[in-house]
C-alpha cells in the first residue's frame, strides 16, 4: 500500500493524470482486498472521474467493473448491476472482447447470488 501511495504522489507531482488514475485504481484494489470497502470505493470513484476527464473509455469500463464488484460484495445488487451494465456497454462499444466476456460473467454471478439462476445462465452463455 505504501508503494502505491508513493506512486500516486509521484504521478500527481508530475501531472500525469492517466498514471494517477491507474494508481488510484490500484489503491482501490488493495483496499478492497484488505476489506476496506469504503476506501476502495473512494479510490475507484476518483479514478473513474479522471478516466472520464481523459476520455479513456477502456479504463473507465474496468473501473466501473471494479466498483460493481464492491457493490456486489456489499449486497447492493441493483447498484452493482447498474455499474456492470455501464461497463458492458463500454466494453462492447470499444470492441473489448475480454472485458465484454468478463462483465457478462460478472453480471451472471450477481443474478446467481440473487437466486435467479435462469437469468444467470443466460449471461453465462453470452460470456
Amino acid at each position: 500500500m505504501i508503494i502505491c501511495k508513493m506512486s500516486l504522489t509521484a504521478a500527481r507531482q508530475t501531472g500525469d493524470r492517466r498514471i494517477e488514475a491507474i494508481h488510484l485504481n490500484n489503491l482501490g484494489y488493495t483496499c478492497w482486498r484488505h476489506g476496506e470497502l469504503e476506501k476502495a470505493l473512494s479510490y475507484y470513484e476518483q479514478s473513474l472521474l479522471i478516466h472520464r476527464e481523459l476520455v479513456n473509455r477502456e479504463e473507465e469500463g474496468i473501473t466501473l467493473n471494479n466498483l460493481a464488484g464492491i457493490y456486489e460484495e456489499q449486497g447492493k445488487y441493483d447498484l452493482s448491476l447498474q455499474k456492470y451494465q455501464k461497463s458492458l456497454t463500454i466494453a462492447q462499444e470499444t470492441g473489448d472482447r475480454e472485458g465484454t466476456g468478463t462483465t457478462l460473467n460478472n453480471i451472471g454471478l450477481v443474478y446467481r447470488r440473487q437466486g435467479d439462476n435462469e437469468t444467470a445462465l443466460q449471461y453465462y452463455k453470452q460470456a
